[in-house]
């Protein structure tokens, strides 16, 4: 074997991970990440959610929206359907 490649490290592989919180898919990418993290180097990104916003003129009654799916910006700018 050649001595350059027997000392040579794996290769690191940096990425942004958009994912989802609520997602059993992406539950399972995540444990598969976390498995191979020695090899891989990743950058976990909350690409969709759930939040309650103001209801400014009352109309729930409760002072807040109801629950409200929002989008991040980059997963917008990757897929504008989304």
């Amino acid at each position: 074997q050649n001595s350059n490649t027997t000392n040579m490290s794996p290769k690191v592989h940096k990425f942004r991970y958009l994912s989802a919180w609520f997602c059993p898919f992406a539950h399972r990418t995540t444990i598969a990440l976390e498995h191979h993290c020695s090899r891989l180097d990743y950058q976990w990104i909350e690409a969709l959610g759930w939040e309650q916003r103001a209801d400014e003129n009352n109309v729930t009654g409760t002072g807040k929206e109801w629950w409200y799916h929002w989008k991040s910006d980059e997963l917008l700018r990757c897929n504008p359907s989304a």
